[in-house]
């Protein structure tokens, strides 16, 4: 997960935020929004500026951030570009893509590519505040799924809801995501039948690196019982079924302690 500082005396811990703006309006905006905001969260944030990729690469490569705010339409190339670098690991920077767009498919592009979030322009200031602190407190969720269609539904709902998505075609797929994502996994939703590794051997390899992590299987066939089932702590979801539903079972999930 992205860190917190410890400030000498023990003080509030304190986010550092990059902001990659090009228009000085913009980037006096956003600062004072930051240091006008009374959320715990980002009592004593530091406010760090780029104008440019370049810059918010040269920032990267000499201090460790926890959060950038993203333009996309910047003077040396597209913003997104510098999603694509920032990778999937635990320990990168979350990402919020700041842009002039209102149309969903630029909010699908910035997610599809890894963004955490999506805050159109103009921007207002609780609703820069509340992404902000859903970004930095938000799931993160790994879906394994063979069916691309039904993989993209699950995103889009998973998304729409809040929740920060991964995705995996299959098991092995799935496993190289946990290698990269360590323990920042809250939950796995996947697939019970599937070409190369069945989800209950998936489940049984990822929990021996994160034992007691959550697990939810989903099957349009009905799942084997005894021993040969799902493994003790984890949940069925029928295929196929509604987003409510859906989204139900992985609040419940998420709502019970790991064991």
């Amino acid at each position: 997960m992205p860190r917190l500082h410890d400030e000498p005396g023990g003080a509030q811990p304190h986010l550092t935020i990059l902001v990659v703006e090009d228009e000085p309006a913009n980037q006096e905006l956003m600062r004072a929004i930051i240091a006008g905001s009374s959320a715990p969260f980002l009592a004593g944030a530091e406010v760090l500026v780029a104008d440019s990729l370049a810059a918010a690469r040269a920032t990267l490569a000499a201090q460790q951030v926890d959060l950038i705010l993203l333009d996309v339409g910047l003077s040396d190339g597209d913003g997104l570009q510098l999603v694509k670098e920032l990778g999937t690991g635990a320990n990168r920077p979350r990402c919020v893509v700041v842009s002039g767009s209102v149309f969903p498919v630029e909010r699908r592009a910035a997610l599809a590519t890894g963004a955490d979030d999506f805050l159109a322009k103009p921007i207002e200031p609780q609703a820069l505040i509340r992404t902000i602190g859903s970004v930095m407190n938000r799931k993160t969720i790994l879906v394994v799924e063979d069916y691309e269609d039904l993989r993209e539904l699950v995103f889009e709902a998973m998304t729409a809801a809040g929740y920060r998505v991964l995705l995996a075609a299959d098991g092995p797929s799935a496993l190289e995501v946990a290698q990269t994502e360590a323990r920042s996994i809250d939950l796995v939703l996947t697939d019970y039948y599937m070409p190369n590794m069945l989800g209950t051997e998936l489940a049984e390899q990822m929990r021996a690196q994160h034992p007691g992590l959550r697990v939810i299987f989903m099957s349009g066939s009905p799942l084997p019982s005894g021993v040969s089932g799902i493994p003790p702590g984890s949940t069925a979801l029928q295929k196929p079924f509604m987003v409510d539903e859906l989204l139900r079972t992985v609040a419940e999930a998420l709502s019970r302690p790991e064991k």
